[in-house]
């Protein structure tokens, strides 16, 4: 059944179908990238939040580089440094280095030689449980949150002006 143009744009069942297509990778691209944005948003909050934490003394109980293999092969790299600390009466033990987790593998081979096995350190912690080795934030974690959040606003603005040419090539019909 064919609609006529006079008919108002909201009950054109095409132009409804077109924008759905159109829009439902937007919805992916945009789930992915605002998913990474707050990733690194919760990485720089953390990690600016660790410099009013308490400090313990704790010592390092294992220290070595995992390489985590991805389901297409490709290789990351992650510092597995245990340690254990005592506050509030309580021993705690973690892995936690920074608030920022990505390393490439020259990094998460420095990290291992800075905190050898058996070494004394000091561990800045919440009194909650989470604590770190480092505070502060990377400048990964700084620049990963532009490069997404620029992901989100083009992949956006993309599909918006892709919907938009859908709409007036309905209107124009």
């Amino acid at each position: 059944m064919r609609y006529s143009s006079t008919a108002p744009i909201w009950w054109r069942p095409r132009l409804w179908l077109s924008l759905a297509i159109a829009l439902l990778p937007w919805l992916v691209a945009t789930g992915i990238t605002g998913w990474k944005v707050a990733q690194c948003m919760t990485e720089a909050w953390q990690g600016r939040a660790s410099f009013g934490w308490q400090e313990a003394s704790g010592r390092i109980d294992q220290a070595q580089v995992r390489i985590v293999t991805g389901s297409r092969g490709g290789k990351a790299y992650e510092p597995l440094v245990g340690y254990h600390y005592e506050a509030g009466g309580r021993v705690w033990h973690s892995w936690r280095v920074e608030a920022t987790p990505n390393y490439s593998q020259m990094q998460a081979q420095e990290v291992v030689k800075l905190f050898p096995k058996g070494a004394g350190v000091t561990v800045y912690h919440d009194g909650a449980g989470l604590s770190a080795l480092r505070r502060g934030v990377r400048p990964m974690t700084w620049i990963g949150l532009f490069l997404w959040s620029l992901a989100t606003w083009l992949l956006g603005g993309m599909c918006w002006r892709g919907a938009r040419r859908i709409v007036m090539r309905e209107r124009a019909a």
